[in-house]
């Protein structure tokens, strides 16, 4: 299919643009950079309401288009793994915390040791 419409090449430069995200946001949570990977997301999710604006059923038999939404999905799988892996060790760390009452019981039990 030629891509002779202004859309079709928008929603190319769209899906260019969102996979180079996904590549930044993966590269953020390796280096556990939340905050940066939140203001991306929120940023991405902006371009993905213009892409669905732009997406008709032309496009899904664009060859291009069908590519780039192959890339992204590979992208956005990996970018799910690592994004949940990530969250099970901060709630694993979490966990080793110990709890105010349980932190205070130790103190307490500590004191007592140093009054003898």
């Amino acid at each position: 299919m030629e891509k002779t419409g202004k859309h079709e090449r928008e929603e190319v430069s769209l899906l260019k643009e969102i996979i180079a995200l996904s590549d930044k946001q993966l590269h953020l949570i390796q280096e556990r950079r939340l905050e940066e990977l939140l203001r991306i997301t929120e940023h991405r999710e902006k371009l993905f309401n213009k892409l669905k604006q732009l997406l008709s059923d032309e496009s899904r038999k664009d060859e291009e288009v069908k590519g780039l939404v192959k890339v992204l999905l590979e992208k956005d799988s990996r970018l799910t793994l690592n994004i949940e892996s990530e969250l099970l060790t901060i709630k694993e760390k979490m966990h080793r915390i110990p709890t105010r009452l349980r932190a205070l019981r130790t103190y307490t039990k500590i004191e007592s040791y140093s009054k003898d």
